[in-house]
C-alpha cells in the first residue's frame, strides 16, 4: 500500500545558509524515519524570498528566538510579533500542509533548542507551522518537529501518545532511542505513535503518477449530406472547434457532444473518451442520424452507428473515422461522416 502524504511549504532567503540540497536532504530523513507508520513528506512550495518589508527578510539573528511553542500567550515583545507575521506568511500553503521556516541563527536563545513547532489557531483554522535554525539543517530535527504536527488532535492537545512519554514534559518521551525524545538520537516510533500519527488531518492520499494523467486533443470535420432525390444534394462540411479535455484516474471519463444540421438532416454526435490505467484512451463514438420533412427536422431517429477506438499512450494525431446512414430510405446518400485527429498528451496541469 502507498504511503499516506503530509504537503510540506518550505519558506527560506538565501541570506540564512540554508541550500536547496539541505532542504532536500532534511524532507528525505523525514520521510524515511516516518515510512515506519506509512507516512512520507513532499514539498508543496518551496519559496526563496518573503515579500514582507517590515521582517527584513525574516531573519533571525543567533539565540535571538526566545519563545517556542502555542504563541495565544507568549510576552509581546518585538521578537514574538516579528516572529507572528512571519508564522502568518504562508502563501499558497493550506490549513492541511506544515509551514517549515528556515531562518538565521544557528539556536533558540537557550543556546541549545534548533527547532519549534508552533500551532496556532487564526480564523477559526488551525495551522502548523516549524522554526527550523540552520542548527537543524541535515538532522532529524524536521521529522521530530513534524511528530508533534502528526500528533494534535481535534481539541488541539499534541501530547506523545507512547506509555513512555515524559510526565514533566508530556510532548516529549523519556526514551533517548525514539524520535520524540529529546535531544534528538534516535529515530525509533512506536505503534500507539503509529496509529496517533495515521488519524492525523493532515494525512493526504498519494498522488497517482503524473503521466496516468491525461489531456486530450481533438480537432476534425462532420460532413453532413441531404439527399433530395430529384433535386440536388444538399451538403456541407463542418470544422470542430478545437477541444481539450481531461481524463485521469479522479476524471475517468469525458464527453464531448455536438449536433450539426443540413436542410432536413440532423447529426447528433456524442464521443466518450475512457480512461485506462495504462493510459490510453477508450473512445466510444455515438452517432444519431435524423431527418425531416419538408425542411424541418424532427427527432424520429433514421439511423444509429456506434464504434470503439483505442487511442494508444502519447499518441499523436490519432486518425479516428465514423459515419452513420439513414437506414429507413433504399438510398444510404443521407449520411453523417465524423473524421478526428486525436492527441493523447500527459495533461501539464492536472
Amino acid at each position: 500500500m502507498a504511503n499516506k502524504i503530509v504537503n510540506l511549504c518550505i519558506y527560506f532567503t538565501p541570506r540564512d545558509g540554508v541550500e536547496s540540497i539541505d532542504i532536500e536532504n532534511d524532507v528525505k530523513r523525514a520521510s524515511l524515519i516516518w515510512n515506519q507508520c506509512g507516512i512520507e513528506f513532499k514539498v508543496k512550495k518551496k519559496f526563496t524570498s518573503i515579500d514582507l518589508p517590515d521582517l527584513a527578510n525574516f531573519s533571525f539573528a543567533d539565540k535571538e528566538i526566545t519563545h517556542c511553542g502555542d504563541l495565544t500567550n507568549a510576552p509581546n515583545t518585538a521578537v514574538n510579533i516579528r516572529l507572528e507575521k512571519m508564522l502568518a506568511f504562508r502563501p499558497e500553503c493550506d490549513e492541511t500542509d506544515v509551514a517549515v521556516y528556515y531562518v538565521s541563527g544557528k539556536t533558540f536563545s537557550d543556546g541549545t533548542t534548533t527547532s519549534c513547532f508552533y500551532p496556532q489557531q487564526v480564523a477559526g483554522k488551525k495551522l502548523f507551522s516549524i522554526v527550523l535554525t540552520t542548527g537543524a539543517i541535515n538532522t532529524d530535527y524536521l521529522a521530530h518537529e513534524l511528530g508533534h504536527a502528526l500528533f494534535v488532535r481535534p481539541n488541539g492537545n499534541y501530547d506523545d501518545p507512547d506509555p513512555k512519554r515524559d510526565p514533566a514534559d508530556k510532548i516529549h518521551n523519556t526514551d533517548q532511542c525514539y524520535l520524540m525524545h529529546v535531544p534528538v538520537g534516535g529515530i525509533k516510533i512506536t505503534q500507539p505513535q503509529c496509529v496517533l500519527a495515521n488519524k492525523s488531518t493532515l494525512l493526504k492520499e498519494p498522488m497517482p503518477p503524473a503521466d496516468l494523467f491525461r489531456l486530450i486533443k481533438i480537432d476534425g470535420t462532420l460532413f453532413i449530406n441531404d439527399y433530395d432525390w430529384p433535386d440536388d444534394d444538399d451538403s456541407k462540411t463542418f470544422v470542430l472547434p478545437h477541444k481539450e479535455l481531461k481524463v485521469n484516474p479522479f476524471n475517468i471519463v469525458n464527453t464531448w457532444e455536438f449536433t450539426h444540421v443540413v436542410d432536413e438532416v440532423r447529426v447528433k454526435v456524442i464521443l466518450e473518451f475512457c480512461w485506462s490505467m495504462n493510459s490510453s484512451i477508450t473512445l466510444n463514438s455515438f452517432l444519431f442520424l435524423y431527418e425531416g420533412v419538408n425542411g424541418k427536422t424532427t427527432d424520429d431517429l433514421d439511423g444509429l452507428q456506434l464504434s470503439t477506438d483505442i487511442i494508444p499512450k502519447d499518441a499523436q494525431n490519432f486518425a479516428v473515422e465514423s459515419n452513420v446512414i439513414n437506414v429507413e430510405e433504399d438510398e444510404v446518400d443521407d449520411i453523417g461522416y465524423l473524421e478526428l485527429f486525436i492527441s493523447n498528451d500527459i495533461d501539464p496541469n492536472p
